[in-house]
């Protein structure tokens, strides 16, 4: 299994992810432009559980756009999801 957390920014974000299975652990960034994001969950095998912080300093309006936005994506590849906002 994976366990990915995703720490939502204006421009990007932060995707901390765990493989439960393998041990590893891997850091990256994902840009909000195109379909990053989709792109990169779904070349990820299952199960794969994702959650997201949006509490930032974005304003309130900006960060429930970038975290819909996540949350639609990554469950249509199909992956488990979880808003913490």
């Amino acid at each position: 299994m994976r366990i990915i957390g995703c720490d939502l920014h204006a421009r990007q974000q932060t995707v901390a992810m765990l493989d439960t299975t393998m041990g590893e652990a891997v850091k990256m960034t994902l840009t909000h432009e195109g379909n990053n994001v989709r792109e990169f969950h779904s070349t990820l095998p299952g199960p794969v559980r994702v959650g997201i912080e949006a509490t930032g300093t974005m304003p309130n309006t900006m960060q429930k756009r970038y975290a819909r936005s996540t949350q639609s994506q990554v469950q249509a590849t199909g992956q488990r999801f979880w808003m913490y906002l």
